[in-house]
């Protein structure tokens, strides 16, 4: 029994230091450092393919990162003029409602994203005077109006 602990004691120090490390690099790259540690082919992808990834190994690999990091994110992702629309919605929501829920304020840079990977008029039925907001602005899915209400109360996040 008291090998199995032990055992199981090392897997989670062994798993925490390679997640620190994981963490550490996918900083780097969201700083754009060092471009000469990154396989080309890296290097060339676009902006949002880069931030996208960022993001989808921290989810995977069950990687939270700071405020800070996923402020840079954002911004990293929110800079890509031309992108490709395959598959990207569901991980760009699944990044919104994250930034929301730890309130980045840097998640408005999103909403421009999210709107042009959404087809226009897509859901131009649903307009009317007793329709929800998330229908009406394009938002549903996603948590603002939450995120909204929470920050209100919070000065040195709105900018």
């Amino acid at each position: 029994m008291f090998c199995v602990v032990e055992d199981n004691k090392r897997k989670d120090v062994w798993w925490k230091q390679t997640s620190e490390l994981i963490a550490e690099t996918l900083v780097q790259i969201l700083k754009g450092e060092p471009k000469e540690k990154v396989p080309g082919s890296w290097r060339s992808s676009s902006p949002l393919i880069q931030g996208l990834s960022v993001f989808k190994v921290t989810r995977r690999c069950n990687i939270i990162l700071g405020v800070k990091e996923y402020a840079e994110l954002c911004l990293l992702v929110s800079s890509e003029t031309s992108m490709d629309k395959k598959h990207l919605d569901d991980v760009l929501l699944a990044l919104m409602n994250l930034c929301a829920q730890s309130m980045v304020s840097e998640l408005v840079l999103l909403l421009p994203l999210l709107f042009r990977l959404r087809q226009p008029g897509a859901d131009a039925n649903k307009v009317g005077p007793s329709v929800e907001e998330e229908n009406w602005s394009g938002l549903e899915s996603v948590y603002y109006r939450q995120f909204r209400e929470n920050i209100q109360s919070h000065p040195d996040k709105r900018k």
